[in-house]
């Protein structure tokens, strides 16, 4: 969506945007799950949950339009949207099958990348609530309270993330240059989750949790304009995406067993388990600043 309904120089900003969502979901669930729990059971919050998915599948199929679809779209607007469409004949290609993708190192630099920055930010998604009750202390109204902070000032490290990339675009850096800085950056900063588990007191390891979320998404502000950047034609947007998507979700499946068995090895502390987080951020940020290579299409490296 965001490349058919975005030029290429604003692809950063809306893309952070949109993901920024899941960082308001992460900060208002926890309140809002945690009287949910109060009021009608852990059950409950199971069905309040489910019951918010379906509203907004509801939603998203009643007003999704591409842009040629839609009613309301001027042609000034069209005409800006495609205003900076590459005159190599990508869009009138042919997708490539998958198997072909796999091919370029690009692909399995995306699909890497991006497990490595998500087995960290899992960490804030599954462990960190029961980190700051167990190991901080924090009662049932201080989880509700302060969990919240980390995803809030995640929000605008986000946009301060796709504003960058714009801005570097504007002043005539490349786009391979202008989505890495963000990527490589916000993954080296992330690493300081090492430090929480050894920091003196509550209040420190909060603001190390809070910096190293905030980072990991100043870096995911790049992440959903990948694969518009890199797909050989646009039918291989989606499927760009979908590859990448799979690195981060079985990041997602993997990071809440590791670390709940490095919890298990460890009795409990959590300093093996964010140290773990900490060299997988560094391992993030080489593969996007090495491994991955130039961001261009696909086969147009010479």
């Amino acid at each position: 969506m965001v490349s058919r309904w975005f030029p290429q120089k604003e692809r950063g900003l809306a893309s952070s945007l949109f993901d920024s969502g899941a960082r308001m979901g992460s900060a208002v669930s926890l309140p809002l799950i945690t009287g949910v729990i109060a009021l009608l059971g852990w059950r409950g919050a199971f069905v309040a949950a489910g019951v918010v998915g379906a509203l907004f599948g509801v939603f998203w199929l009643r007003f999704d339009r591409d842009p040629e679809d839609h009613p309301k779209l001027s042609a000034e607007e069209r005409a800006y949207i495609q205003a900076d469409t590459p005159a190599d004949g990508r869009d009138e290609r042919e997708a490539l099958p998958w198997r072909a993708l796999f091919a370029h190192r690009a692909t399995w630099g995306m699909m890497l990348g991006f497990f490595c920055l998500s087995f960290v930010l899992y960490f804030f998604i599954t462990w960190f609530p029961s980190y700051l009750v167990d190991e901080r202390g924090f009662d049932l109204l201080k989880l509700g309270f302060f969990g919240m902070i980390p995803a809030l000032c995640a929000m605008p490290a986000q946009w301060l993330g796709g504003l960058l990339q714009g801005r570097l675009i504007a002043r005539g850096r490349s786009v391979s240059f202008a989505r890495k800085v963000p990527l490589v950056s916000g993954l080296l900063v992330a690493s300081v989750i090492v430090f929480a588990g050894s920091a003196p007191n509550a209040a420190t390891a909060l603001i190390l949790l809070t910096v190293s979320y905030s980072a990991l998404t100043f870096a995911a502000s790049s992440l959903w304009a990948l694969p518009s950047d890199v797909a050989p034609a646009p039918g291989n947007v989606a499927s760009l995406a979908g590859i990448q998507g799979f690195g981060s979700n079985f990041a997602g499946f993997l990071s809440p067993i590791v670390v709940g068995a490095l919890l298990d090895a460890g009795g409990g502390s959590y300093a093996v388990p964010l140290t773990v987080a900490g060299v997988v951020s560094i391992a993030g940020a080489l593969v996007y600043g090495l491994v991955i290579g130039r961001i261009e299409p696909l086969g147009s490296a010479k």
